[in-house]
């Protein structure tokens, strides 16, 4: 029984990515996206197939929102507590510059720029 095709130990190929001279046998097909292509490269310019690459092949379910989302509870608690000992009020989200907090270990400013 005859194979169709010699061993070719010593014959040597050229990549077709960077074009150099290499072993025959130590040339990779390129493989994009799951598929061979018939682009055969050296083992410098041969990379593995990179998985984000596969980008929308697969179905991907992620939620970002909550169903009926409830505020914190404890949160009027603390602000509550906060105001109760003496402390400035506490600075509203979009609150002017150079707004003054207050704590129980002395005062902080925050200045933004």
């Amino acid at each position: 029984m005859t194979e169709p095709f010699t061993r070719g130990r010593h014959a040597f190929g050229f990549c077709d990515i960077c074009g150099f001279r290499c072993d025959l046998s130590d040339l990779k097909f390129v493989v994009i996206k799951l598929k061979v292509t018939a682009i055969k490269a050296c083992p410098m310019c041969w990379d593995p197939d990179h998985p984000q690459l596969q980008l929308g092949m697969y179905p991907v379910i992620d939620p970002q929102a909550l169903r009926d989302p409830r505020i914190d509870v404890n949160q009027n608690v603390e602000r509550t507590l906060y105001i109760q000992l003496g402390a400035p009020e506490i600075p509203t989200i979009g609150a002017t510059v150079g707004c003054v907090a207050g704590a129980l270990v002395g005062q902080v400013t925050v200045t933004i720029h």
